[in-house]
């Protein structure tokens, strides 16, 4: 028997939370409590919102979605983010996931949440896609060259664009358990360090206007990761080629699942989704 109770960003969660993430995942490092204060308690646009299982006093079960806001289909719209699910090794093949997962959207609709976007990876995508009702927007593109990624062509509005501002921006860049540099004038790129020698990842390029804070400048690593879709870049004579799939070690997914009951899809085709819009950097 499970009860199923509301995340809460305490500190004495926030280190439960921590915790168990760390053992499933068996990264320490990553799940501190810092970092999940920074994750769950910080963000500018609201807490976490989310839910455990507990049996006992023992966290079975966890799953949690961060509040941003977004562009959609040219309106202001809040938005959540798939975040961080985790489930005790004793506690597995039980639907647990589903169930926090149906909970957490019903919760999250009632507040006025109106979509939830999410990468997932080849092992997740089906249980988001078939048992969750998310839809399968496609495939990020992968690919690795050198410099900075062609420029954005200002004139292509996306259907889709995550929004960022000064507040924002500052918020994700003060990940505790990264450190992010940048380089470029009237456009500001930001990178992050990757597990991969001699290759920095791209987050975003973003309007000098809005970055409000001094970031040590890039001079690591000649090759440049890009993650993401962008229907305002042309990778086409650029210096950027697509990296096999049997070099990655997983493809992701954008999947992305409508909360106000109209609908609302995609167009894969037609999106801007960037490193920095998710977790992975």
């Amino acid at each position: 028997m499970y009860n199923f109770t509301r995340v809460t960003t305490d500190n004495e969660a926030n280190a439960a939370h921590a915790g168990l993430l760390a053992n499933v995942f068996e990264k320490p490092v990553l799940f501190t409590p810092a970092f999940i204060k920074w994750q769950y308690a910080d963000n500018p646009a609201g807490q976490i919102v989310g839910y455990n299982a507990m049996a006992g006093d023992v966290m079975a079960a966890h799953y949690v979605t961060q509040p941003f806001y977004a562009v959609l289909e040219g309106r202001k719209s809040k938005g959540l983010l798939s975040l961080n699910t985790a489930t005790h090794a004793d506690h597995r093949g039980k639907g647990l996931f589903t169930r926090l997962a149906d909970k957490t959207y019903e919760a999250a609709a009632a507040e006025g949440y109106e979509f939830v976007i999410g990468v997932a990876n080849q092992n997740s995508v089906h249980g988001f896609t078939k048992k969750l009702g998310f839809q399968l927007a496609g495939q990020l593109h992968a690919k690795v060259g050198f410099g900075h990624p062609p420029a954005i062509n200002s004139n292509v509005n996306a259907q889709y664009e995550r929004i960022w501002d000064a507040q924002m921006l500052n918020w994700r860049l003060a990940n505790p358990s990264n450190n992010y540099l940048s380089a470029g004038g009237k456009m500001v790129s930001f990178y992050s360090k990757t597990h991969i020698p001699f290759i920095k990842s791209h987050l975003v390029s973003i309007d000098k206007s809005i970055v409000n804070k001094e970031f040590g400048s890039t001079v690591f690593n000649p090759l440049t990761l890009y993650i993401g879709i962008d229907a305002g870049i042309k990778f086409t004579g650029s210096t950027f080629f697509n990296i096999p799939l049997r070099f990655r070690p997983a493809p992701l997914y954008l999947i992305f699942k409508d909360l106000t009951g109209k609908g609302q899809v995609l167009d894969f085709d037609n999106i801007r989704f960037r490193l920095i819009d998710f977790d992975a950097y």
